[in-house]
């Protein structure tokens, strides 16, 4: 833990983007600790004021921009971002913004299917973690892995070409189980993300 006289530059911390709810807003919470930027989007924006969560920017269509700034307007400032047309999700535009404010670091809150989650690594330079409710992911750019697990530890997977070191048992394509307390060690040459439970 951190101590109290640590000082943080501002932007230094990852950014918290949240694209949908989720059901462990404890995670949330503790995540929020660190006064982080919090980009939300449209759909997350009841939830995150129901549990009054300060949105610093908002991702949404140009037509809802109105709304949302009357929505927020006991929260100001607050930086709305209003696109001609949004994709399946907020994340691609929020990275990018988040990239050319030289953010180092992003979170990002809300479900998540393997496949987005693969193809958003490939536009992005940011460090990234992903929190789905039951997992917190994280992206490893480097190819490696290498972490001492107690036994019974589950790991997800999401990557391609794999290798797996240690003592372990495969469950399926995309989640190991330890056998016993030890290091496990996943490389490959591409990036790769791994989950581990909330």
């Amino acid at each position: 833990i951190m101590s109290s006289h640590h000082i943080v530059r501002d932007d230094q911390e990852p950014a918290l983007i949240i694209n949908e709810a989720i059901d462990n807003l404890e995670h949330v919470q503790q995540l929020l600790e660190w006064s982080p930027t919090v980009i939300s989007s449209q759909d997350a924006l009841s939830w995150l004021i129901k549990n009054q969560i300060k949105v610093d920017v908002v991702i949404c269509k140009n037509e809802d921009q109105k709304k949302i700034f009357q929505l927020l307007e006991f929260q100001q400032p607050v930086k709305i971002l209003g696109f001609e047309a949004l994709e399946v999700s907020i994340i691609s535009e929020a990275l990018s913004f988040l990239g050319y404010s030289k953010y180092p670091a992003a979170h990002i809150i809300g479900p998540i299917s393997k496949d987005s989650m693969m193809n958003i690594t490939n536009y992005t330079s940011l460090n990234l973690n992903w929190s789905d409710g039951n997992n917190m992911w994280s992206l490893f750019k480097s190819g490696r892995f290498s972490k001492w697990l107690k036994e019974k530890h589950e790991l997800q997977l999401a990557g391609s070409a794999l290798q797996i070191k240690g003592d372990f048992e495969m469950v399926d394509d995309h989640k190991i189980i330890t056998a016993s307390a030890g290091i496990i060690e996943i490389t490959s040459p591409e990036v790769f993300w791994i989950g581990e439970r909330l």
